[in-house]
Parts: structure tokens; C-alpha cells; sequence
């Protein structure tokens, strides 16, 4: 004898089915709206950090230090943040292949390899200097260390150099963002791929 549902039992059944149903719907709406709530990461332009705060890999953090003094022997500090000193001249930054003058050489800007080279970049690059330096703090206010010599600097804000931003005096490409994340191991400071040093939060 095979049992047939009666209309009360058939009745619940139904009602079973639209509730989970439309339990299910609602649980996949909520987490879309809380996806749609995830605060968008910062970068230099759109959304950039207050004055306390640098942004790493996308996200705003309080700044480590305010002066080299801050990171010990074997970092210096950048954008508030201690990165570790790579170089003293241009020719410390070579690229993969050793060889000068090619695409992937930087150049050397207060003791960090940083994504300018010389002279593909003539116009942005600054002129050869006269005192000799190792970093940016031995150069005076205004004045960055770029090729072991200290040099005027070109900026001061991301404001000066629109649609690039200003690191350590110059105007650069960002290289990173929330979305674009920096490669072998370095971090994505204010919009350049830096070496964190030991110092840092």
C-alpha cells in the first residue's frame, strides 16, 4: 500500500521547501552585501593614507619611524616606513643582466634601488651633484642623495607630480597597488616595491 500525502501534510511540505529556500537565498545575499561592504585598499590617489600612516600591500598602517635614526645601521627610512639600504651609486642597481644602460636598471636614491634609469629616464633624472653623500639624510632639507651625491629634489608631494607620485623627491610610476602586488619578496610601500628592513612594524 503506498502512502499518498493529504493536504495538511502536503501543505507543510511545501512550506518546508519555500523556507529553506528562501533561507538559502538570504544567507547568499548577505554575504554579497558584505562582500559590497570590504573597504576599498589604498593607494596614492583615489584613496590614500592620513599623514600618520603609510600604505603597505593595500592596506593603511601607522608609520615606523620618522628618521634613518629610527631603523638601525642597515636601513633607512622611507615614506615611514625602515627599508633596507641596497646601494651607494647607480651602479649597485643594475638589473638581472648586469649590463648598464638596459631596460631593467634603477637607480640609486637615498640608498634604495628605485625604478628610474639613467638615461632612459634623462628627463626625470636629476643633474650630477657635487657633495658626496650615502643616504638622503646626509643631504640637506630639499636635497635627496641620488648617486652618491646630493641633489636638488623635485617634489614633495604626489600632488607635484600628477599622474605619478613623488617618492623621496622624485616622480615615479606606481608599481603597485591594492590590486597590482609586488613580486621576490618586497613590499608594496606607497606605491613602490621596497625591501622592508628589520625595524619596521
Amino acid at each position: 500500500m503506498r502512502w499518498r500525502p493529504t493536504l495538511p501534510s502536503f501543505t507543510v511540505l511545501v512550506l518546508l521547501v519555500v523556507a529553506c529556500a528562501s533561507h538559502a537565498g538570504s544567507g547568499g545575499g548577505s554575504e554579497k552585501t558584505a562582500a559590497a561592504k570590504k573597504p576599498a585598499g589604498c593607494d596614492n590617489f583615489a584613496h590614500p593614507c592620513s599623514d600618520e600612516e603609510a600604505c603597505i600591500d593595500g592596506t593603511c598602517r601607522p608609520k615606523g619611524c620618522s628618521s634613518d635614526g629610527d631603523c638601525g645601521q642597515s636601513a633607512a627610512c622611507m615614506q615611514g616606513w625602515c627599508v633596507v639600504r641596497q646601494c651607494m651609486e647607480n651602479i649597485g642597481c643594475l638589473g638581472e643582466d648586469q649590463t648598464a644602460g638596459t631596460a631593467d636598471d634603477r637607480s640609486c636614491i637615498g640608498g634604495v634601488c628605485l625604478p628610474m634609469s639613467c638615461p632612459r629616464d634623462g628627463k626625470r633624472c636629476p643633474a650630477p651633484g657635487k657633495e658626496k653623500c650615502a643616504w638622503n639624510s646626509d643631504c640637506g632639507f630639499g636635497r635627496i642623495c641620488y648617486n652618491a651625491t646630493c641633489v636638488s629634489a623635485r617634489c614633495v608631494k604626489d600632488g607635484d607630480c600628477l599622474p605619478q607620485l613623488c617618492h623621496s623627491g622624485l616622480c615615479f610610476d606606481e608599481e603597485c597597488n591594492d590590486r597590482k602586488r609586488c613580486a621576490g619578496g618586497k613590499t608594496c610601500i606607497n606605491g613602490l616595491c621596497l625591501v622592508v628592513g628589520p625595524s619596521s612594524n
